[in-house]
């Protein structure tokens, strides 16, 4: 679901030509679930779902020609409020949902290393663990659609890594966007907030882990009363989670990471694609090869 702050927090509109030699840390489960949901259903010979890696493929390959430099943050473990889990992990495995399957991830995940890219296993949220990166200066911003990684305390966010500018709605029609730049500094500025203050704000409009927020209190209203309240806000609204909100302000700040991951490119793998791709999963050929031919003279 993400955040529904968007209105209300400054960005802009930023270029590819400016993402060139950035390092951006990808949500990845946010694209494939896009991939598996607004593309055309594609199988393969054998019945397989292939709508995911057609997107990834293609849509990734375009952006390492652009010189966009990408890694990939998969989810773990969705967090339960109330738990106080241990901040840092060496291991972990993948989340798997009826529409992000165990399929989809693992052949996700070996198509993007066969590109060169290095893949991340988040412990738990890859916005998360993508805002950590940015947060240690690993990367240069998190890519999403969600707005969740701002409220993790990533440095940049850059919404809508997508080189179509128009995205289709689930009831009809489309709606054009970005790809557009969150910087912290500049919400921080613009809406006088201090990082627990804005954390305040995300809990009472509603966060993943507490949806749709305090009734009656949108985003707009959120921020009238931290900044008239501050973090006492809470005894001033009527609390309708099961759980206390502190357990959840305690999530958001220690919501588990890790620092065992590795950021190193390697060459891509272009007989092992057109296997993977071509033999396995009955990609058109020849639009594989020219796809991969544009990217000869590009270092990954």
């Amino acid at each position: 679901m993400g955040l529904k702050l968007g209105n209300m927090l400054p960005r802009r509109d930023i270029s590819f030509f400016e993402l060139k030699g950035k390092t951006l840390a990808v949500d990845s489960y946010v694209h494939l679930y896009e991939f598996l949901t607004t593309l055309p259903k594609l199988t393969d010979k054998h019945g397989r779902i292939t709508s995911h890696l057609n997107g990834l493929f293609f849509r990734t390959t375009r952006l390492i020609a652009e010189g966009v430099k990408l890694c990939f943050v998969f989810d773990g473990f969705f967090p339960s409020v109330g738990m106080h889990y241990k901040r840092f992990y060496r291991s972990a495995k993948p989340r798997i949902t009826k529409t992000v399957t165990k399929y989809v991830v693992d052949s996700s995940k070996r198509l993007l290393r066969l590109l060169g890219l290095p893949v991340i296993q988040a412990p738990s949220e890859a916005e998360a663990q993508a805002a950590f990166m940015c947060s240690k200066g690993d990367v240069w911003a998190v890519a999403s659609k969600d707005l969740d990684a701002i409220m993790f305390c990533a440095r940049r966010l850059v919404q809508n890594l997508t080189f179509s500018k128009k995205r289709k709605l689930p009831k009809g029609g489309f709606v054009w966007y970005g790809p557009y730049l969150y910087e912290w500094e500049e919400i921080r500025r613009s809406l006088g907030l201090d990082k627990k203050k804005f954390i305040a704000v995300c809990i009472l409009s509603g966060t993943d882990f507490n949806p749709g927020g305090v009734p009656g209190i949108g985003p707009r209203k959120a921020l009238k009363l931290v900044k008239r309240y501050g973090l006492m806000v809470f005894s001033h609204v009527k609390w309708p989670f099961a759980f206390h909100w502190n357990d959840l302000f305690y999530l958001i700040e220690n919501i588990p990471v890790t620092m065992n991951y590795r950021l190193k490119w390697g060459k891509i793998k272009r007989n092992a694609i057109m296997r993977f791709l071509c033999d396995e999963h009955n990609f058109d050929v020849e639009r594989v090869e020219s796809t991969l031919n544009k990217l000869e003279n590009v270092c990954v």
